[in-house]
């Protein structure tokens, strides 16, 4: 309530509210956001709109993703990286119909849905799964820091949150 961020989830964070990475940024540190963004839902993640809020937010670097129940249904092939990648290892139907299955089945009334809280491995191998994605470009962004600038670096992995599904 002090930020003006409400607590449900719905809405996003403005841009000048004062946040750590602009205290960072402003201190002379490189800046980077990889991960699940969950602050600019008025930008797609990876959208010309949401670089844009990632930049005015403080973050040098950004790799906005979207959120698990996001990827599976509404997420944007075009500006989502871990989409689009996941698209070239022809495993990003099979992503999508086990969430469909899991816990966002209601939005899908055609597709039998598990029971609430199920819980079972991923389909993904441990390196496909989101997190493993997310994992793999923060120690390439860490590999490219060349040392002479102290840097930030926030990492947002999309688990543990459901649907219930780590890598076998």
């Amino acid at each position: 309530h002090n930020s003006g961020h409400n607590t449900n989830n719905e809405g996003y964070l403005y841009p000048d509210t004062p946040m750590i990475s602009h205290a960072f940024h402003d201190a002379g540190y490189r800046t980077a956001h990889l991960g699940k963004l969950h602050l600019a839902q008025c930008a797609t993640a990876g959208s010309q709109a949401c670089d844009d809020w990632c930049r005015a937010a403080g973050w040098d670097d950004a790799m906005p993703l979207h959120g698990k129940a996001w990827s599976c249904v509404y997420g944007e092939d075009q500006y989502d990286a871990y989409l689009r990648w996941l698209a070239t290892t022809d495993k990003l139907e099979a992503f999508r119909q086990d969430y469909r299955e899991r816990s966002f089945g209601w939005m899908f009334p055609e597709v039998k849905r598990r029971p609430p809280g199920y819980a079972a491995p991923s389909p993904l191998a441990p390196e496909e799964h989101q997190d493993g994605f997310i994992t793999r470009k923060a120690c390439e962004w860490l590999a490219q820091v060349d040392g002479t600038q102290p840097f930030f670096c926030w990492v947002n992995w999309g688990g543990p949150h459901d649907p219930w599904d780590a890598p076998g």
